[in-house]
């Protein structure tokens, strides 16, 4: 009822709601925060990507929000390696069918060269047992085609008995 108390102006009231304002915009984007993080451990990074966009809208500064962006960054980057890391493994795969041994060796060698450290060990040593694999096929090829190239030397010099043992070794 005293004009003396009442605000005078608009700017002066919301200069004195602004601490207010800020308190509330800070609890929603702690609740907004709170379900990212539930969504990220579910395993929902699209999910926990929308409300941190919901906090960054009214709370650019919210350290919680920081911290699960920053996780579903590194998960991303995690699920990200993991897939380049089993298209490397269906192509080294697709070469051991082909014969392809080199090329095979390459893409396992790779595969396992990207492998975070935390992986779990039955992918590296799957990884490790295609590689052998792959290593003991190139080497049997390389020595396969330098004996049947020496078998041909042989044979094209007249040496027919030399070029015989070595078809018999390839």
């Amino acid at each position: 009822r005293d004009r003396a108390r009442r605000y005078q102006s608009l700017r002066d009231l919301l200069f004195d709601l602004a601490p207010i304002d800020a308190w509330l915009r800070r609890q929603r984007a702690a609740e907004f925060a709170a379900a990212a993080r539930q969504d990220l451990d579910a395993g929902h990074l699209d999910s926990a990507q929308v409300w941190l966009g919901k906090v960054l809208e009214i709370d650019a500064a919210s350290e919680d929000a920081r911290e699960v962006r920053a996780e579903v960054q590194r998960r991303r980057e995690r699920e990200s390696l993991l897939s380049h890391i089993a298209a490397l493994t269906t192509s080294g795969e697709a070469d051991m069918m082909r014969r392809s041994f080199g090329a095979a060796e390459k893409a396992f060698q790779e595969a396992l060269n990207s492998l975070p450290a935390d992986c779990g060990d039955p992918l590296r040593e799957e990884l490790n047992r295609c590689l052998f694999a792959a290593k003991v096929g190139h080497e049997s090829t390389q020595r396969f085609e330098s004996v049947t190239s020496a078998a041909r030397e042989a044979a094209a010099n007249g040496d027919f008995a030399t070029a015989c043992e070595l078809s018999g070794e390839a």
